[in-house]
């Protein structure tokens, strides 16, 4: 099946699973077993392998901020040509009806917690400054990667105990940052 037709039985799934599904409160196992975290989906980006990033929010949502080189929904069903071995990493699915749709696809991955965790791993990675050898570690490899995409790492004097994705978003408004 090429890409091509994959996205058109997507948007076909879209409006089925609109008008005839019910309600999905959370992911099932099936789905959440075909997540990837937002590292791999980075570095994937950055070492320019065959991804292509779907978002399934709202046109005012994807305008607002958008992860690097996604198309909406909409957009990737009028793009051509898709490359035939593209993974495909859908996000904004969240509470979606469309998540058990999309499993028929075999080359559709779900980016685990969306937006919310690209901006609080990527963008705006942060640790304790008093954490362990091997989390600050741990840390400078993602805060390359960060780096990479324009992200500001940091080290705290506080433990890190939440990240506000508002206030973030007004962050990099503020910066200028465009996606």
């Amino acid at each position: 099946m090429t890409v091509d037709r994959m996205f058109a039985l997507i948007a076909v799934a879209l409006v089925s699973a609109a008008l005839f599904a019910g309600d999905f409160p959370h992911l099932d196992e099936a789905v959440e077993e075909r997540q990837i975290d937002v590292l791999s989906v980075a570095q994937s980006l950055r070492d320019r392998d065959q991804l292509i990033l779907v978002d399934l929010r709202d046109r005012e949502a994807f305008d607002r901020f958008a992860l690097p080189g996604a198309v909406r929904l909409d957009d990737a069903l009028a793009s051509r040509p898709w490359p035939r071995n593209a993974m495909v990493v859908v996000y904004g699915y969240e509470g979606s009806r469309l998540s058990r749709q999309l499993l028929q696809y075999p080359s559709v991955r779900f980016l685990d917690h969306g937006v919310a965790q690209w901006l609080s791993t990527i963008l705006s990675p942060a640790v304790y400054r008093h954490a362990s050898a091997s989390e600050l570690e741990a840390f400078e490899e993602v805060a390359q990667i960060s780096r990479y995409f324009g992200g500001v790492p940091r080290k705290s004097e506080t433990p890190i105990t939440s990240f506000d994705v508002a206030a973030s978003l007004e962050n990099l408004e503020r910066r200028g940052c465009g996606f």
